[in-house]
């Protein structure tokens, strides 16, 4: 979605993620392009959660950080008024260790932000 030159379409993704209802899948990309697009040069502020995860599809081998053919991610999310969550920042980890996950944190958020773990 984020490397496609032309986005993709709302029926593409009902198509790939296998939901039947066109009006959810239609909500759940005016979501992700508003947490994309919206301030993207702007740290996120407020309360936050991080979290780290690998995306790539399923792949025989180990699993978790040994996995081939994964790519680690990490995920910080702005947690606004109530249950609802702001802007949100995925960036690719290089390397799996704390100095980089800090380093890449510190970029996505307002120095000084309290930044908690996804439960």
């Amino acid at each position: 979605m984020a490397a496609s030159k032309s986005g993709v379409s709302t029926l593409k993704l009902q198509r790939t993620l296998g939901i039947g209802s066109y009006q959810t899948v239609s909500t759940m990309l005016h979501r992700f392009r508003l947490s994309m697009g919206a301030g993207v040069k702007e740290r996120l502020s407020g309360a936050a959660k991080a979290e780290e995860t690998f995306f790539g599809g399923p792949s025989l081998g180990s699993t978790g950080r040994g996995a081939l053919g994964k790519v680690m991610v990490l995920i910080a999310v702005e947690h606004t008024e109530g249950k609802t969550f702001g802007r949100a920042r995925m960036r690719i980890v290089p390397v799996a260790s704390t100095a980089s996950l800090a380093g890449l944190l510190a970029a996505s958020v307002t120095p000084g932000l309290v930044v908690r773990k996804w439960r």
